[in-house]
C-alpha cells in the first residue's frame, strides 16, 4: 500500500490440490481475513489466485468460505479439463466474480466462455494467445458482452510494454497485473524507456512501437543452455501432468 498499489493478488491455499482439507480451508480463510482487516477493509482489492487446481466441489467450498471478504475476483477456480461444466456449477453457488484466460490460446476460445456467461473478467496473455492483434480482437468480443479485460502478465518487461500498449487502446481495460516492483535489478534494467511504474500505476512514454530499448548486454550475461531443470519439490498444481482423471 505504501508503494501505491490498491489491489493485491495472492494464493492462500498452500499445497492443497484437487480437494481442500478442513485445515487448509481454515488457513485460507484466516489469511484472507487478516489481509482484509489489516489493509483497511475494502480500501484494497483482494484478488484470489487458485491456479486451476481444484475440483468443482472443492472450488465451490473454497469460494463460499471466502465470499464474506468480498474478493475482487477468483482466478481459475477449477481444473482446466473441468472448465465448462465446473465453472457453470461454481457460478451457480458462488457470488465471487470468475477470472480466466492465461491458458486460453485465441479469440475463439475466449468467445466460447464469454458467450456462455462462464467468465466475468478475462485474462488473456499476449505471449500465449497470438500477440497484439489477436488480443485486440479478443478484447472487442469481450466488450460486446460487457466483460472487462485484465491481461495476465507474469513474464518480463517486453511483454509488459506490449500489454500496456493494448491496455491503452481498449475501452474495457480493468486492471493490469505486474510483478515489476519485486523483480531483481537485472530484470528491471532489461529495457530502457517505454514505460514507468510509479505509485502503483503505469505510464507510457509515447515513443513509437512498443517504445522500448533492450539492453543486449544484460541478455548476454543471463543466457542459459537448455531448459530449466525439473524441481520435484514444486507444489503439485505447478507440475504438468498432475491433474487427476
Amino acid at each position: 500500500m505504501k508503494m501505491g498499489f490498491t489491489a493485491m493478488k495472492f494464493d492462500p491455499f498452500g499445497n492443497n490440490f484437487d480437494s481442500i482439507s478442513k485445515k487448509g480451508l481454515r488457513n485460507a480463510v484466516a489469511i484472507v481475513e487478516k489481509l482484509r482487516d489489516g489493509l483497511g477493509g475494502d480500501d484494497v482489492d483482494l484478488l484470489i489466485e487458485t491456479h486451476g487446481r481444484f475440483s468443482t466441489r472443492a472450488a465451490i467450498e473454497a469460494g463460499r468460505a471466502l465470499e464474506e471478504f468480498n474478493p475482487f475476483f477468483m482466478e481459475e477456480p477449477v481444473h482446466p479439463p473441468e472448465l465448462e461444466v465446473g465453472l457453470a456449477e461454481f457460478k451457480r453457488y458462488v457470488s465471487i466474480p470468475v477470472a480466466l484466460g492465461e491458458r486460453l490460446l485465441n479469440k475463439t476460445d475466449f468467445a466460447r466462455y464469454i458467450s456462455e456467461g462462464l467468465v466475468d473478467v478475462i485474462q488473456p496473455d499476449l505471449t500465449n494467445s497470438l500477440g497484439i492483434l489477436e488480443n485486440k480482437k479478443t478484447a472487442a468480443i469481450a466488450e460486446a458482452f460487457g466483460v472487462p479485460v485484465a491481461f495476465h502478465n507474469a513474464f518480463g518487461p517486453i511483454q509488459t510494454a506490449a500489454t500496456l500498449n493494448v491496455d491503452y487502446t481498449i475501452p474495457n481495460f480493468l486492471i493490469q497485473e505486474s510483478f515489476e516492483a519485486f523483480w531483481p535489478d537485472w530484470k528491471k534494467n532489461l529495457v530502457k524507456s517505454g514505460y514507468k511504474l510509479e505509485n502503483g500505476y503505469f505510464t507510457l512514454s509515447g515513443r513509437p512501437g512498443l517504445g522500448i530499448e533492450v539492453d543486449e548486454k544484460i541478455i548476454e550475461s543471463h543466457k542459459v543452455d537448455g531448459m530449466e531443470p525439473f524441481d520435484e519439490n514444486e507444489p503439485p498444481w505447478v507440475v504438468s501432468g498432475t491433474y487427476k482423471e
